[in-house]
């Protein structure tokens, strides 16, 4: 038979036990949640220790970072229960302009923003085969076009009278066409020429 005593004795150590336990509860671990927004995997939540990092809830959420990725906030920022963790992929885009090819990494922006980083400049009438404004995305190739400039007419070169045709250059003026030698009868030595001239007249001379 259980004493009036006894039975107190009971009731204490049982509400000890449940002091104890509610105890032990209440020094656990805060947990909270926060939300992971990541293009690669869509939007996730994860519990965390309250005053853990986003290192850490990325860590705990299985998602890795690459070198040129980003995130938002910090890695080493402590969270709050509602927190948003932000991940921006880089994007790799190549830009060509001409005999040169630039590697551009970037987290966000546009056509116009991938020339920036990649210090092309544009001139006056030079394009790109991908609008500007358009939005950059990973593995884009990006050429610019400059307009080809008309190679100017090579000079046409002099030509001498001696080795023009009548054809190719004239003299100016009347200019002889022909010469022909007539010998005198009694010395051949001595004689007179028959010169033909362009305006169809004949002049003679004397050798």
């Amino acid at each position: 038979m259980i004493t009036t005593k006894r039975m107190f004795r009971y009731i204490g150590l049982a509400i000890a036990g449940m002091c104890l336990a509610l105890c032990l509860s209440s020094c656990g671990p805060k947990m909270i949640t926060v939300q992971i927004d990541d293009p690669l995997s869509g939007t996730s939540s994860v519990e965390v220790e309250d005053g853990k990092t986003v290192g850490d809830a990325l860590e705990a959420a299985d998602v890795t970072l690459g070198a040129d990725d980003a995130v938002s906030p910090a890695a080493d920022t402590k969270l709050k229960a509602g927190d948003i963790i932000d991940i921006t992929r880089a994007m790799h885009i190549t830009v060509i302009d001409g005999e040169n090819t630039y590697d551009v990494v970037m987290n966000e922006g546009s056509v116009a923003d991938a020339l920036a980083e990649a210090q092309v400049v544009l001139e006056e009438g030079d394009t790109t085969d991908i609008e500007l404004d358009a939005l950059a995305e990973d593995g884009m190739v990006v050429t610019v076009l400059r307009p080809v400039p008309e190679p100017e007419p090579e000079p046409t070169p002099a030509s001498t009278y001696e080795n023009a045709t009548p054809q190719q250059t004239a003299p100016s003026g009347v200019y002889e066409i022909s010469r022909t030698p007539v010998p005198n009868c009694a010395d051949g030595s001595h004689g007179y020429y028959e010169i033909q001239m362009s305006d169809g007249s004949m002049r003679y001379e004397e050798y």
